[in-house]
């Protein structure tokens, strides 16, 4: 959708009267995002939070810096809707390049941080099935619907 199409539909949302989130650009630092929100601070257009999905390494501080360059950009509060460690070059799960070891140590760094940011107001951690060859080794559920080890953390993280 070009920008100027999501700002001409932009008024029948703000008649909701509910929050309004920006539209989750795959680049919310990207030339799209950023002349979206350019165009509708101009019109005078209501964007309560920034929506943010990434699916970066396994570093989790270069996750941690990406989450608070989008919130100085912006000055809005953020709404993770997805996010995963994922390796987009992987043909089959064998060969993605990070194991589910590495996956629960880049969880169990980045939740407890991202719950301390004052500005991150929601995330959602995406977990397709554990077949996906770019993204099986983030997923939280196996096969058979239980949960991976990953999966239990987060829920163990998630209800505290």
């Amino acid at each position: 959708m070009t920008v100027e199409k999501a700002l001409e539909a932009w008024p029948e949302l703000e008649r909701t009267k509910l929050r309004l989130g920006s539209p989750a650009a795959v680049h919310a630092d990207g030339e799209w995002m950023k002349s979206f929100m350019n165009q509708a601070r101009g019109k005078g257009y209501r964007v309560d939070f920034v929506c943010v999905h990434m699916y970066p390494g396994s570093n989790s501080d270069a996750f941690i810096k990406h989450i608070e360059t989008i919130h100085k950009l912006y000055g809005k509060p953020i709404w993770i809707t997805e996010f995963a460690v994922a390796d987009w070059q992987a043909k089959t799960l064998a060969r993605n390049r990070y194991s589910e070891d590495q996956v629960l140590a880049f969880m169990k760094d980045v939740l407890p941080r991202l719950d301390q940011l004052d500005f991150v107001e929601r995330y959602a951690w995406f977990g397709p099935g554990p077949e996906n060859p770019a993204l099986g080794t983030s997923s939280l559920f196996k096969s058979d619907g239980t949960l991976t080890a990953l999966g239990k953390f987060y829920a163990q993280h998630r209800s505290q």
